[in-house]
């Protein structure tokens, strides 16, 4: 059973879920869909029990890969990402959700997976590229105000997606290596070079945290999809974001952790102006990750389990926030919350 386990790669089987969802009939899509995010969960669960270590070595195009890499943070990544997205898939067949949005949700569940459980660079900067364009036709699925949103969604990605390549690219030249330190036959020292490509990194993965300046994306985008798309793309980029920083710094950085707490406060003072429930929840999600990538910046072991904490539940509530909101919407068709006084 382990050895089966540790042979198949968590996103392998959750994008073969979402043909099944467009090729079968609606109920019978979506089991198949919840049955493959579970089998996610259950497998970080009991590979948390001696499973560590490549899995996947491979080679590509002459580089070194590790296609699935099992370690601590991975492992807690995989379990939390599992667990709740099988709770979106039963949300999003309850909220009336077209297959198409439930497929698209699944693939960039997928794509989200193969960052978290990458072992090299190469690896990572690949998921994480899909991760942006999937999420981005999830939000344009729902086209009307979506399309713009989406466009700016896209673009931020796209820019942030290439200077975390560039910094990739000048850390292969540093270290000879794509493969992370944890990996056999990886570098001595873990992370991103040192100085240029650090800086294009942490602007590269600024992008999916939030970053004050970079994170205009994030309450513009979230609140347009469709309810279930909302309760996907509210979580895992931005902890994907989290734990790519995580990768990226593993000693932290004290500029980091002095931009996370901004973030804390400038994504909490800006939650209190906002009337649209889900542009709130989704300046609340920068405040809320900005205490995280402050844990990260710090670097400490401490520091990074406290950041590793909120990341689990983070997407657990915030998850059950945005499923919330979006029953809301469903049952009265308003958003402003100005517009539901006594609720």
């Amino acid at each position: 059973m382990m050895g089966l386990l540790t042979a198949v790669p968590p996103y392998l089987v959750v994008a073969a879920a979402a043909l099944f969802v467009l090729a079968l009939p609606r109920r019978a899509g979506h089991t198949v869909a919840a049955l493959s995010t579970a089998f996610v969960f259950a497998q970080a669960v009991l590979l948390g029990d001696g499973g560590h270590g490549a899995h996947l070595a491979t080679g590509f195009l002459g580089f070194d890969v590790v296609l699935f890499n099992v370690d601590a943070f991975s492992l807690l990544m995989g379990v939390v990402v599992g667990f709740l997205a099988t709770a979106a898939v039963v949300y999003a067949y309850g909220a009336e959700a077209p297959t198409w949005v439930t497929a698209f949700a699944l693939v960039y569940v997928s794509s989200t997976l193969g960052t978290i459980y990458a072992g090299d660079w190469l690896t990572l900067v690949f998921f994480w590229e899909l991760m942006a364009v999937t999420s981005t036709l999830l939000v344009w699925h729902y086209r009307g105000k979506a399309v713009r949103a989406g466009y700016r969604y896209a673009i931020f990605h796209g820019i942030g997606g290439t200077l975390l390549l560039a910094a990739i690219l000048q850390t292969y030249v540093a270290k000879g290596t794509f493969l992370f330190a944890s990996v056999p036959g990886g570098p001595e020292v873990a992370g991103i070079a040192a100085g240029l490509p650090a800086a294009l990194a942490a602007i590269g993965i600024g992008v999916n945290v939030g970053f004050i300046g970079l994170h205009t994306w994030l309450p513009d985008t979230y609140p347009r999809p469709h309810i279930a798309a909302s309760v996907f793309l509210c979580v895992f980029t931005t902890k994907t974001g989290v734990y790519g920083m995580y990768r990226a710094f593993p000693d932290g950085h004290l500029a980091i952790a002095y931009m996370g707490g901004g973030m804390a406060v400038f994504g909490a003072t800006f939650a209190l102006f906002q009337n649209d429930m889900r542009r709130l929840l989704s300046y609340h999600i920068q405040s809320q990750v900005g205490y995280m990538i402050a844990g990260v910046g710090i670097g400490t072991a401490l520091s990074q389990a406290g950041a590793f904490a909120p990341v689990f539940t983070h997407i657990l509530y915030q998850g059950l926030l945005f499923m919330t909101a979006g029953v809301v919407v469903y049952r009265t068709g308003e958003e402003s919350l100005q517009e539901l006084g006594g609720l």
